[in-house]
């Protein structure tokens, strides 16, 4: 009995091939379009995630950088330059940070081995700021508690870097000179994040404040978050932080750029909600043309049952069901779907 079913629809379907091939790729076409939409839409969501994952999502850093407004008689282009009293204003006075890290910039220096050089930036720091600034070591170790209290003179370079100063070498243990009078032992390597837009070298905390004298001023603060699950929430933190910060340092509020604020925690829920918004809307897209597919088959087969009314007719006569004959056009539509 299915023999003959599956018989009569080849016959059917046969003896109108065009018909049958666009119908059926009216379908196919419906189904690959949301694939590619899905699939791009899912792409992009992933690719973005990924970048979120190399960095603490709970975390809030703010870099001082210059006033591009002029603020109460002062003009322009001034340096902001942000102490050891902001970070413990920061812990102190807003309960949604847990915890600060500084970052002390020593600055733009040049770095030799042999007749190797290179310039890159040198920041002084503590080993707690490797617990929120994720990187991913390639050989040798980080900067550890003995190398700031002994204050050893060693360096973390970016792999990039260690591969233009000692080419084939092993480098680990290897002296370079930082600043052409300053001798550093490399202690290790780690990958530059897709991120950054140049190279950053390591160095103690209290090496750097012996060995260049760098003082109390912060380039950068960072600061980890609890609490705070949603975009308000979030928000309204780095409005505080704004105002604060302008208060204290004197600048106009307005001035994002005289210290520069990135909530990750805002930044990766917004990015989440525009996915979420731009994945929906890809999925009625591709819903949307595998609808028009469907429809281009219901029409197909209304044709279908018009051209056959006859047929249809003497079947009946001669004791077929009902059943069986909107079995024979069912089966027919999805033998092309």
């Amino acid at each position: 009995m299915k023999l003959e079913l599956f018989s009569e629809i080849y016959n059917s379907l046969s003896r109108n091939k065009t018909r049958t091939v666009l119908t059926g790729f009216s379908i196919a076409w419906g189904i690959f379009i949301m694939i590619i939409l899905l699939s791009v839409g899912n792409g992009l969501l992933h690719g973005v995630t990924s970048d979120f994952s190399e960095q603490s999502k709970n975390q809030v850093s703010l870099h001082a950088n210059w006033t591009s407004m002029p603020y109460k008689g002062t003009a322009a282009g001034r340096r902001i330059v942000m102490n050891r009293m902001d970070s413990l204003y920061l812990i102190g006075s807003i309960s949604a940070i847990s915890s600060v890290v500084t970052v002390h910039e020593v600055g733009y220096m040049t770095m030799d081995y042999g007749h190797n050089s290179l310039q890159t930036n040198v920041n002084a720091v503590t080993p707690d700021y490797f617990d929120v600034e994720k990187i991913t070591l390639k050989r040798g170790r980080s900067l550890s508690v003995l190398d700031v209290a002994e204050k050893r003179k060693v360096a973390l370079l970016a792999e990039d870097d260690a591969v233009v100063l000692f080419k084939n070498e092993d480098c680990i243990n290897k002296k370079i000179t930082i600043n052409q009078n300053m001798f550093f032992t490399v202690i290790g390597t780690y990958e530059k994040s897709r991120h950054a837009w140049q190279t950053t070298t390591y160095i103690p905390l209290t090496t750097a404040k012996t060995a260049f004298n760098i003082g109390d001023d912060l380039g950068k603060v960072i600061c980890t978050v609890q609490g705070l699950n949603d975009l308000e929430s979030n928000a309204a933190l780095t409005k505080r932080l704004r105002a604060d910060m302008s208060r204290r340092h004197e600048y106009d509020s307005a001035d994002y750029w005289a210290v520069m604020i990135h909530n990750n925690t805002e930044n990766y829920l917004q990015t989440q909600t525009l996915f979420g918004t731009l994945n929906m809307f890809l999925w009625i897209i591709g819903f949307s043309t595998l609808i028009a597919g469907i429809v281009g088959v219901g029409n197909i087969m209304l044709i279908t049952v018009k051209e056959r009314t006859k047929e249809f007719g003497i079947r009946k006569a001669l004791g077929a069901t009902p059943a069986s004959i909107i079995k024979l056009i069912i089966t027919e539509a999805l033998c092309i779907t």
